[in-house]
């Protein structure tokens, strides 16, 4: 009796086991699909955020001091994200990440952190003043720490 429940149940592994993987494995690439298109929304968020801000400081197109200050609080809050939405293993088929990012983390992290700094400094400044050319120094750090960090560890266009 022992045998046949021994062998009926080596069966049911030798039968579910690979579904069983299949399944865990499929779930992971999910989860990895999310967290590709959750950096991807948070990097698109920012992106937007930039471009409405050189609209207004750099062209001078209807500034709006307050609108400024959201969207500069909002490019900070999402750079701090940063390093957390590139976890080992989220290197999968859809990403534009380069490996270079997980090979040279410390690197990337200070990348991201320099990208922090600047943008915490274009919030502050932007509570202070309400005239654009007031934040043209500050608008433009940010966006040589966003290319600094695309160009080292994002795949071209």
């Amino acid at each position: 009796m022992r045998s046949r429940l021994l062998a009926a149940s080596v069966l049911a592994l030798a039968v579910v086991g690979p579904a069983a993987v299949a399944v865990a494995q499929q779930a992971t690439h999910l989860d990895l699909a999310a967290v590709v298109n959750a950096r991807r929304d948070t990097m698109k968020a920012m992106k937007d955020a930039m471009g409405e801000l050189a609209a207004m400081i750099e062209e001078g197109q209807n500034f709006d001091a307050a609108r400024v200050a959201d969207l500069a609080a909002l490019i900070e809050l999402n750079t701090e994200k940063i390093p957390h939405q590139f976890p080992d293993g989220s290197l999968i088929p859809g990403s534009e990440a380069k490996e270079a990012l997980w090979e040279e983390r410390e690197e990337f992290e200070k990348t991201a952190g320099e990208a922090t700094v600047a943008a915490k400094a274009l919030a502050d400044r932007s509570a202070l003043v309400t005239e654009p050319a007031d934040l043209e120094r500050a608008f433009k750090d940010v966006a040589m720490s966003c290319r600094a960090c695309h160009k080292a560890y994002r795949k071209p266009f």
